[in-house]
């Protein structure tokens, strides 16, 4: 945008606060380099008026009080934006006194407050301690920051003698060695970029893109109710540092997070007491429509890079948080299992070759220089997860093996006609294997 176009700049000189293009972007919550809002680098400055001018004089010794950048044509003007506030500002002064002594006649720097002379002055003064400055200054200040918008501080607008913008900066390329480079016809200095974006503090940072769009998040842990319209999800992936539960009850969130090495089921799920009824939903106990409302949540958690390692441990530490009243963890007992047993020899499975593959599908199974887990692990979360009781290996058999299963595996009496073949079987007995114990803890209540 080219704010001197006839009756643009009349508008940012009588209006307050950041430009009507900003505002709009601001509204999208898009990230606007604000500078680029105004007078940008390459482009020519209009005639503007510098006005409530201190420490500045003509020739015979009278004091300016107002200046028309036009008058400073044939010089590098250095505007300076700052404030009484800004500690980097403030340590800039001395400096920027030096280089206008030692740059007189060539370079001509003027700071820039919006803030009143009956602050800036005393506070200047003060600054100074008796010493004479050669720096000019600026207060209450309006105009010049609508041509040159900004947020951060100190800020930086270099103007060449034709009366062109070079550079727009921040104050570490403010330095003798840049001013000689530009007074020769060199450029390259960096540019500043003053990124604003919208943020309300009383809503809540990104949601809505409220702050930015979450680019540079390094942590990030959400808790919701339930989520209308949401499908029901468990994602817990470490390799990405993140989890992400959508729509879920206590002891399926519980049970995504805890599923590392064995995966966690109803079957693999224990329940102490009348107490942790709410903890699941049960079809002849609860109203499925109101039970969703009042007892299923979303979560997520993002952590660094760094951290992924301990994804599932802080995930568990937040549900603690969230459901004190909770006491979960997982427990190696005996219990009715669903157990793979040999029955005979079981030579003809081993391996012909190292190449691991696994097909499977409702109606077969096969997997190749495998470890027989894989076919529990797989019947016990997946295909058999209406058996009553866990799917786990018991039979004893330690190296990889070549299997083929024609059937419909989610029938412990198919799977087992074709199990014969190999000499093994399922079979329902006690077994050790791991379970999720629910217990409600006394006298605990809700943090929601």
């Amino acid at each position: 945008m080219k704010i001197y176009h006839k009756g643009l700049l009349l508008l940012w000189a009588v209006m307050a606060g950041v430009p009507v293009a900003v505002m709009a972007q601001e509204e999208k919550n898009v990230a606007v380099n604000l500078s680029a809002t105004g007078i940008t680098v390459g482009e020519k400055v209009p005639y503007l008026e510098i006005g409530n001018l201190h420490n500045y004089y003509t020739v015979s010794g009278d004091p300016v009080r107002s200046l028309n950048l036009r008058d400073l044509r044939g010089k590098l003007v250095i505007l300076d934006f700052w404030a009484t506030w800004c500690s980097p500002c403030v340590g800039m002064m001395p400096l920027m006194d030096s280089l206008q002594r030692e740059f007189a006649g060539r370079v001509q720097f003027v700071s820039v407050s919006s803030q009143p002379d009956s602050v800036v002055t005393p506070f200047l003064l003060k600054l100074r301690k008796g010493k004479k400055s050669v720096l000019p200054y600026a207060t209450s200040d309006v105009l010049l920051r609508k041509a040159f918008p900004h947020r951060l501080l100190p800020h930086y607008v270099w103007i060449d003698g034709e009366g062109r913008v070079v550079a727009i900066t921040s104050h570490e390329e403010v330095n003798a060695v840049n001013i000689e480079k530009v007074l020769s016809g060199g450029s390259g200095l960096n540019q500043k970029a003053d990124q604003v974006i919208a943020y309300d503090r009383n809503k809540p940072l990104l949601i809505g893109q409220n702050g930015g769009q979450g680019d540079n998040m390094v942590y990030h842990s959400l808790f919701t109710r339930y989520g209308e319209g949401l499908k029901t999800l468990s994602w817990v992936n470490p390799e990405l540092s993140r989890g992400t539960l959508l729509n879920l009850d206590i002891s399926n969130m519980y049970a995504a997070v805890y599923s590392d090495q064995t995966w966690i089921g109803r079957h693999r799920m224990v329940f102490v007491g009348k107490e942790t009824d709410d903890f699941r939903y049960q079809a002849n106990v609860h109203d499925a429509k109101s039970y969703k409302r009042e007892h299923n949540w979303c979560y997520e958690l993002i952590v660094p890079r760094e951290k992924k390692g301990m994804l599932r441990q802080l995930m568990i530490r937040d549900l603690d948080f969230h459901f004190p009243y909770a006491d979960v963890d997982t427990v190696t007992m005996e219990t009715m299992c669903t157990v793979l047993v040999s029955t005979g020899d079981n030579g003809m499975l081993r391996a012909k070759g190292k190449e691991r593959k696994l097909e499977i599908g409702q109606t077969g199974f096969s997997m190749q220089a495998m470890p027989v887990i894989g076919l529990t692990s797989r019947l016990d979360a997946v295909y058999m997860q209406g058996n009553p009781y866990p799917v786990v290996d018991g039979s004893g058999i330690g190296f990889p093996v070549d299997m083929k299963l024609d059937c419909n595996i989610s029938s412990v009496v198919e799977v087992n006609a074709e199990l014969a073949k190999y000499n093994l079987k399922l079979v329902d007995k006690p077994f050790k294997t791991l379970m999720l114990v629910f217990r409600k803890k006394v006298g605990a209540i809700s943090r929601l």
